[in-house]
């Protein structure tokens, strides 16, 4: 698929290395790619393209950004920003010529469906959107992320009926709509995007606010917005299940530990590639993002790509093994009578016998009402032992018993430490 998407889009993926290697503003990727740039001027084809080295998030936080902006100051329109994500916490900020709107099918949506006010409860880069609709219908509501208190007294005085925000946002923000005494059943849109999205959290959002149409968008600030959108004919799929945007601002590649590129169906690491000339182009940037695309179509037609989260946050390898939050999240159904849908996997080491073996250790908060008991441990520990899948085939159950794992711990916590992301997959290895 790679190839035939890259042949659609090699005259747009031409320019901009061409605008990125005879830029006058910022000699960024010269230096980066040195005497490859006369390379870059004659790719034809895919092949060629494969050769280009890929850029992270470190490489990019080494240059200042006034030495890595390629259009005039005047000329900027906004900044975006992310940090903590990766393995640098530093914050990465990234320059734009384009400004970010919903855009028309937003401001119809939220038309026809009578919404008036909605509360924007996103960190400050994802949170820029005009005061108003072109219309004057539909007020944006700014909410505080570091106040979820006072955002929920917003909610409350001003009669939000649609709230635009993150998975791990909205699940701390619950507690405080409940201090204030907040009609859940007065909210009928939510939209969630940037990150990834149980199944679990997603049920759990639902029961909350039953009258609510709840919206599901994946995407990144360093990529410019939006990567993966849901459509009508992905109703009922999985959370993590998604359409590509369509507007052509991006070529995206999936490639596995070795950057190599991968086929449909392998699941690997997302790479972007700007196909616009921006204020800082992206080429073959790696998000730290884990996905694939899935070898049956929709029944719309479109490829699917199904997220799998973080690399750090949702996703660990270590002793051979992997842990991927949606392997948890199943291990977890069938004692989710028991708990909230957030949780933390943490991996450590420990010598036991003369060896140094991993162990995980689950944390977890039971619902409200639900006492701790043993039989309650007891019945967790089991039911995630015999399920959690950490290779093709074999479970937790199986590396305990053959002396590869320590038994799984648990540890119920009162309450989680708030932020914009929740880390889902912690490791103290060393």
């Amino acid at each position: 698929m790679n190839e035939v998407i890259f042949k659609k889009r090699l005259n747009k993926i031409r320019n901009v290395l061409k605008y990125a290697i005879e830029n006058p503003h910022s000699d960024f990727y010269r230096k980066k790619y040195k005497n490859f740039c006369s390379n870059l001027k004659e790719i034809t084809s895919y092949e060629d393209f494969k050769k280009i080295p890929f850029l992270t998030k470190d490489e990019i936080l080494t240059v200042p950004l006034r030495e890595r902006t390629f259009v005039p100051e005047e000329e900027i329109a906004r900044f975006s920003f992310s940090s903590g994500t990766t393995s640098n916490d530093n914050l990465l900020i990234i320059p734009w010529t384009s400004t970010l709107s919903p855009g028309k099918p937003y401001y119809r949506r939220l038309e026809l469906s009578g919404i008036s006010r909605i509360l924007i409860l996103l960190p400050p880069s994802l949170g820029l959107f005009p005061p108003a609709s072109p219309k004057e219908q539909s007020v944006f509501i700014p909410g505080d992320v570091t106040n979820l208190s006072m955002s929920a007294r917003l909610c409350k005085e001003l009669g939000v009926q649609s709230i635009r925000t993150t998975p791990t946002i909205l699940y701390f923000f619950l507690k405080y709509l409940e201090e204030v005494d907040f009609d859940n059943n007065a909210v009928i849109s939510i939209s969630l995007i940037g990150e990834y999205c149980t199944s679990q959290k997603l049920d759990f959002f639902k029961k909350r606010f039953p009258k609510a149409k709840i919206m599901l968008k994946y995407g990144v600030s360093e990529a410019g917005g939006a990567i993966g959108l849901r459509t009508r004919c992905l109703d009922g799929a999985p959370p993590n299940y998604y359409h590509l945007k369509g507007d052509d601002k991006l070529f995206l590649e999936f490639i596995n530990d070795a950057g190599e590129v991968l086929s449909e169906g392998e699941v690997g690491e997302i790479v972007v590639t700007s196909l616009k000339k921006e204020a800082f182009p992206l080429i073959r940037y790696k998000l730290a993002d884990v996905a694939h695309i899935k070898e049956k179509k929709c029944t719309c037609g479109r490829p699917v790509m199904v997220l799998g989260g973080r690399r750090n946050y949702d996703i660990l390898k270590f002793h051979g093994v992997s842990i991927y939050i949606e392997l948890i999240e199943e291990a977890l159904a069938q004692v989710m009578n028991y708990l909230e849908p957030q949780f933390q996997m943490h991996v450590y080491e420990r010598i036991a016998g003369g060896k140094l073996l991993p162990q995980l250790k689950l944390k977890l908060k039971l619902k409200e009402g639900q006492a701790e008991t043993e039989f309650v441990r007891n019945v967790i520990i089991e039911n995630v032992t015999e399920n959690l899948l950490l290779s093709a085939e074999k479970t937790l159950d199986y590396f305990v018993k053959n002396n590869i794992f320590l038994p799984l711990e648990i540890e119920f916590v009162e309450d989680w430490p708030q932020g914009a992301k929740s880390k889902n997959i912690i490791s103290h290895l060393k």
